[in-house]
Protein backbone atom coordinates (compact mmCIF):
# COMPACT_ATOMS: atom_id res chain seq x y z
CA UNK A 1 0.00 0.00 0.00
CA UNK A 2 1.70 3.15 -0.80
CA UNK A 3 1.90 6.64 0.42
CA UNK A 4 -0.91 8.60 -0.06
CA UNK A 5 0.15 11.77 -1.97
CA UNK A 6 -0.49 14.93 0.41
CA UNK A 7 -2.94 17.78 -0.78
CA UNK A 8 -3.15 21.25 0.58
CA UNK A 9 -5.48 24.64 -0.16
CA UNK A 10 -5.47 28.33 -0.34
CA UNK A 11 -6.26 30.11 3.03
CA UNK A 12 -8.50 32.88 2.77
CA UNK A 13 -5.79 35.29 2.15
CA UNK A 14 -3.85 33.16 -0.02
CA UNK A 15 -7.30 32.96 -2.48
CA UNK A 16 -6.99 37.21 -2.37
CA UNK A 17 -3.20 37.07 -3.09
CA UNK A 18 -3.50 34.79 -5.98
CA UNK A 19 -6.23 36.79 -7.61
CA UNK A 20 -4.35 39.91 -7.26
CA UNK A 21 -1.02 38.55 -8.62
CA UNK A 22 -3.07 36.62 -11.77
CA UNK A 23 -4.88 39.97 -12.34
CA UNK A 24 -1.24 41.58 -12.95
CA UNK A 25 -0.07 39.68 -14.88
CA UNK A 26 -3.35 40.57 -17.12
CA UNK A 27 -4.62 36.65 -16.82
CA UNK A 28 -8.51 35.16 -16.77
CA UNK A 29 -9.33 32.45 -13.28
CA UNK A 30 -8.70 30.01 -15.91
CA UNK A 31 -6.09 31.02 -17.90
CA UNK A 32 -4.94 28.42 -20.38
CA UNK A 33 -0.66 29.59 -20.11
CA UNK A 34 -0.98 29.47 -16.38
CA UNK A 35 -2.17 25.75 -16.71
CA UNK A 36 0.82 25.57 -18.97
CA UNK A 37 3.61 27.18 -17.10
CA UNK A 38 2.77 25.23 -13.91
CA UNK A 39 2.17 22.13 -15.57
CA UNK A 40 -1.42 21.41 -14.62
CA UNK A 41 -4.90 20.58 -16.09
CA UNK A 42 -7.54 23.18 -16.04
CA UNK A 43 -9.22 21.42 -13.25
CA UNK A 44 -6.17 21.54 -11.08
CA UNK A 45 -6.27 25.34 -11.20
CA UNK A 46 -10.03 25.47 -10.40
CA UNK A 47 -9.72 23.68 -7.75
CA UNK A 48 -6.66 25.56 -6.57
CA UNK A 49 -8.55 29.17 -7.20
CA UNK A 50 -11.48 28.07 -5.52
CA UNK A 51 -9.45 26.77 -2.48
CA UNK A 52 -9.88 23.28 -2.58
CA UNK A 53 -7.05 20.54 -1.70
CA UNK A 54 -4.70 20.22 -4.89
CA UNK A 55 -1.29 18.33 -4.42
CA UNK A 56 1.72 20.15 -3.12
CA UNK A 57 3.82 20.03 -6.30
CA UNK A 58 0.94 21.97 -8.26
CA UNK A 59 0.17 24.31 -5.43
CA UNK A 60 3.98 25.35 -5.21
CA UNK A 61 4.04 25.07 -9.23
CA UNK A 62 0.78 27.71 -9.32
CA UNK A 63 2.04 30.19 -6.66
CA UNK A 64 5.44 30.36 -8.59
CA UNK A 65 4.07 31.03 -12.05
CA UNK A 66 2.26 34.18 -10.97
CA UNK A 67 5.44 35.14 -9.10
CA UNK A 68 4.81 33.80 -5.52
CA UNK A 69 7.71 32.30 -4.42
CA UNK A 70 6.70 32.53 -0.32
CA UNK A 71 3.59 29.84 -1.46
CA UNK A 72 3.87 28.13 1.91
CA UNK A 73 2.49 31.45 3.96
CA UNK A 74 -0.52 30.70 1.46
CA UNK A 75 -1.84 27.52 2.74
CA UNK A 76 -4.66 26.70 4.99
CA UNK A 77 -2.84 24.86 7.88
CA UNK A 78 -6.02 25.51 10.33
CA UNK A 79 -8.00 22.86 8.10
CA UNK A 80 -5.44 20.18 6.95
CA UNK A 81 -5.16 17.17 8.86
CA UNK A 82 -2.13 16.85 11.28
CA UNK A 83 -1.10 13.55 8.92
CA UNK A 84 -0.88 16.05 5.99
CA UNK A 85 1.07 19.00 7.43
CA UNK A 86 3.65 16.29 8.66
CA UNK A 87 4.20 15.00 5.06
CA UNK A 88 4.27 18.38 3.93
CA UNK A 89 6.81 19.17 6.63
CA UNK A 90 9.00 16.82 5.47
CA UNK A 91 8.60 17.42 1.96
CA UNK A 92 8.70 21.33 2.48
CA UNK A 93 11.69 20.43 4.74
CA UNK A 94 13.65 18.44 2.24
CA UNK A 95 13.05 20.71 -0.98
CA UNK A 96 13.70 23.74 1.53
CA UNK A 97 17.35 22.23 2.48
CA UNK A 98 17.95 21.28 -1.15
CA UNK A 99 17.20 24.52 -2.77
CA UNK A 100 18.58 26.64 -0.31
CA UNK A 101 21.79 24.84 0.24
CA UNK A 102 22.25 26.06 3.68
CA UNK A 103 25.59 26.18 4.72
CA UNK A 104 24.79 27.04 8.16
CA UNK A 105 20.77 25.27 8.60
CA UNK A 106 19.57 22.46 10.09
CA UNK A 107 15.54 21.39 9.92
CA UNK A 108 13.27 19.35 12.01
CA UNK A 109 9.79 18.19 11.31
CA UNK A 110 7.96 16.58 14.27
CA UNK A 111 4.48 15.10 14.29
CA UNK A 112 2.53 13.68 17.41
CA UNK A 113 0.02 13.19 19.83
CA UNK A 114 -0.93 14.17 22.97
CA UNK A 115 -3.30 14.15 25.87
CA UNK A 116 -5.52 16.92 27.56
CA UNK A 117 -3.50 16.63 30.45
CA UNK A 118 -0.11 17.13 28.78
CA UNK A 119 -1.94 20.24 26.98
CA UNK A 120 -0.25 23.04 28.83
CA UNK A 121 3.06 21.49 29.05
CA UNK A 122 2.87 20.50 25.62
CA UNK A 123 2.15 24.45 24.53
CA UNK A 124 4.91 25.65 25.87
CA UNK A 125 7.18 23.29 24.50
CA UNK A 126 5.94 23.83 21.42
CA UNK A 127 6.08 27.77 22.29
CA UNK A 128 9.66 27.87 23.23
CA UNK A 129 10.59 25.82 19.74
CA UNK A 130 9.15 28.18 17.65
CA UNK A 131 11.31 30.92 19.29
CA UNK A 132 13.82 28.93 18.50
CA UNK A 133 13.18 27.72 15.35
CA UNK A 134 12.65 30.06 11.72
CA UNK A 135 10.20 29.68 9.03
CA UNK A 136 8.64 27.50 12.09
CA UNK A 137 5.23 25.82 11.64
CA UNK A 138 2.92 24.45 14.25
CA UNK A 139 0.27 23.01 14.01
CA UNK A 140 -2.15 21.72 16.91
CA UNK A 141 -4.88 19.81 16.58
CA UNK A 142 -7.64 19.70 18.77
CA UNK A 143 -9.46 16.10 19.55
CA UNK A 144 -12.42 15.03 17.02
CA UNK A 145 -13.82 13.27 20.18
CA UNK A 146 -14.65 13.04 23.90
CA UNK A 147 -11.65 11.86 25.61
CA UNK A 148 -9.37 11.46 22.35
CA UNK A 149 -6.04 12.52 22.25
CA UNK A 150 -4.54 15.97 20.09
CA UNK A 151 -2.23 16.13 17.94
CA UNK A 152 0.96 18.55 17.02
CA UNK A 153 2.88 19.05 14.12
CA UNK A 154 5.88 21.18 14.00
CA UNK A 155 8.15 22.17 10.95
CA UNK A 156 11.17 24.48 10.63
CA UNK A 157 14.66 25.52 9.94
CA UNK A 158 17.47 26.77 12.85
CA UNK A 159 20.76 27.86 12.45
CA UNK A 160 23.16 24.92 13.30
CA UNK A 161 24.54 27.33 16.22
CA UNK A 162 21.23 26.68 18.19
CA UNK A 163 21.32 22.81 17.24
CA UNK A 164 21.92 22.07 21.17
CA UNK A 165 18.68 23.92 22.36
CA UNK A 166 16.49 22.54 19.50
CA UNK A 167 17.79 19.07 20.47
CA UNK A 168 16.89 19.66 24.32
CA UNK A 169 13.56 21.37 23.82
CA UNK A 170 12.89 18.32 21.30
CA UNK A 171 13.76 15.68 23.71
CA UNK A 172 11.45 17.38 26.35
CA UNK A 173 8.82 17.24 24.15
CA UNK A 174 9.08 13.71 23.31
CA UNK A 175 8.97 13.03 26.82
CA UNK A 176 5.13 14.61 26.69
CA UNK A 177 3.80 12.78 23.74
CA UNK A 178 2.58 9.38 23.48
CA UNK A 179 3.70 8.97 19.88
CA UNK A 180 6.42 11.23 18.28
CA UNK A 181 7.93 10.88 14.75
CA UNK A 182 11.09 13.74 14.24
CA UNK A 183 12.72 13.70 11.44
CA UNK A 184 15.90 16.03 11.92
CA UNK A 185 17.97 17.55 9.08
CA UNK A 186 21.91 18.64 9.57
CA UNK A 187 23.57 19.67 6.68
CA UNK A 188 23.68 16.80 3.99
CA UNK A 189 22.53 14.48 6.61
CA UNK A 190 18.78 13.39 7.76
CA UNK A 191 17.85 11.55 10.87
CA UNK A 192 14.72 10.49 11.78
CA UNK A 193 13.41 8.62 14.96
CA UNK A 194 10.07 7.16 15.87
CA UNK A 195 9.03 6.96 19.51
Amino acid sequence: MGRKASSIKLNKEGIEMIDTARKKKGWNKIERQWCWEAYVSESTLKRFISGKPISVKNFQSLCEVVGIKEWNCLVDWENSDSSTVAQFSEELLDTSLTEKKPQSKGGIAVTGVFTSEKKLEVEMTLEHLQELLMECKIVVKSPQEPNSNYGCSVYGLFSLDQQLEIEVALEHLKLLLLTCTVTFHSRNTSETSND
